[in-house]
């Protein structure tokens, strides 16, 4: 009974994404995306925590601030464990 009822979850996911990627994206809420600038907002750089890659970057405002976040690896494709909260 339980396989039945993962097999339908899974039919549901895959119409749900195919539905998705027929779209328009001139039909999307925000209308179509586009790149505004050819260079990076964030990059890798130097040689240190972020030398190899800059990953997943996320914007807030807080307190009146723009605040972004970011994930990055050194070359070694190490995330510093001061980082992780280690």
């Amino acid at each position: 009974m339980m396989h039945l009822f993962q097999f339908k979850n899974c039919l549901r996911l895959f119409a749900l994404l195919l539905a998705l990627a027929s779209q328009d994206s001139a039909s999307w809420p925000f209308g179509a995306w586009h790149r505004v600038s050819e260079t990076p907002i964030i990059a890798p750089q130097g040689e240190g925590w972020e030398a190899a890659g800059t990953f997943n970057p996320s914007v807030i405002v807080r307190k009146g601030k723009i605040v972004m976040l970011y994930r990055a690896q050194d070359k070694g494709g190490h995330i510093p464990a001061w980082l992780c909260g280690q």
